[in-house]
């Protein structure tokens, strides 16, 4: 992977070809080869077993860098890496080039200190997450209504391989009698950028949130508390942004 032609190259395979089915695989696949100095060719090979895109949401140890080091691409920048190492700073501290500085200017300089987490893997993260919510009502309807989303959800056989994996982690005494992933019903690669344009813009108009009763009892009606004041132009906003 030293140009970018065969970076290119690679992903359109991966999009068109790729993907992925439990059990053992036993498959002949047809190998073209390119060398600069000579033209290309291609052989027959007999494969046991089968590399996929995602495979590091669901092994992932494979992005460990230290075990298996990418090859040396200089010209490539991935701005979209969306599995890059997960760190938290101690409680009150915020990271920065020169350390932590506390959450007032009346507290100290403490140098930053990070903890890394180890469980980035797409199963682990959606059974912590799942359960996190205490509620066995709710973990029953999560674990029965997964949505995958981005680019490696596109990847034939993914969901039938999720499935199994979260079903078969789950621990016994957890009441959990169904596990499903639901079909997306829109471009599983447009859902997260539409979903990042609504945060931020509501977080820029934060003033004009309304609170669960508020919403519940009168709506959006504009009222004359300060948080109605903006609300059918945050609606607004919102919207026009989600359906660009």
């Amino acid at each position: 992977m030293s140009n970018p032609i065969d970076m290119l190259m690679l992903n359109k395979i991966k999009e068109s070809y790729s993907q992925i089915k439990t059990g053992s695989i036993d498959a002949a696949v047809l190998v073209h080869s390119y060398d600069n100095e000579r033209s290309g060719g291609h052989q027959k090979t007999r494969l046991s077993a089968i590399n996929v895109p995602p495979m590091g949401l669901l092994y992932p140890r494979v992005l460990v860098p230290e075990e298996y080091p990418p090859p040396p691409r200089s010209w490539f920048q991935d701005y979209d890496d969306m599995l890059e190492d997960t760190w938290q700073t101690s409680d009150g501290l915020y990271p920065s080039g020169n350390g932590g500085f506390g959450m007032w200017d009346s507290y100290p300089m403490f140098p930053t200190r990070l903890k890394k987490f180890d469980n980035i893997g797409l199963v682990e993260a959606i059974i912590s997450s799942v359960l996190s919510t205490g509620r066995v009502d709710l973990q029953k309807k999560l674990f029965g209504s997964i949505q995958l989303v981005g680019g490696a959800a596109s990847t034939a056989g993914l969901a039938q391989v999720l499935e199994q994996r979260v079903r078969t982690k789950i621990s016994a005494n957890q009441s959990i009698e169904k596990v499903e992933v639901l079909q997306s019903r829109t471009y599983p690669l447009f859902v997260p950028w539409k979903g990042g344009v609504i945060l931020g813009v509501l977080d820029i108009g934060k003033d004009a949130w309304i609170h669960r009763e508020d919403w519940i009892k009168n709506g959006v009606h504009i009222g004359s508390g300060r948080k109605y004041k903006d609300s059918y132009f945050l609606q607004a906003q919102v919207m026009c942004y989600y359906n660009v």
